[in-house]
């Protein structure tokens, strides 16, 4: 099954020069693809686990205050 990734982890391959302007990443079990969405070309891409770190669940942590 298709599962195209989240805007913010689309964002940052583009910002990498992982994917193209014309490209989005989909994650097609354990492989990532580009798909060109002119051409509908695809190819195999690796994308680092740094990019998925926080890149979906940002939040705010609460935690105590030292005085």
């Amino acid at each position: 099954m298709d599962k195209t990734l989240e805007n913010s982890v689309q964002t940052l391959l583009r910002e990498e020069n992982i994917i193209t302007d014309q490209e989005v990443a989909i994650e097609i079990g354990d492989k990532f693809i580009a798909e060109n969405i002119l051409t509908k070309s695809r190819r195999v891409i690796h994308v680092p686990n740094r990019l998925f770190e926080g890149a979906g669940n940002r939040r705010v942590l609460k935690g105590w205050v030292i005085k």
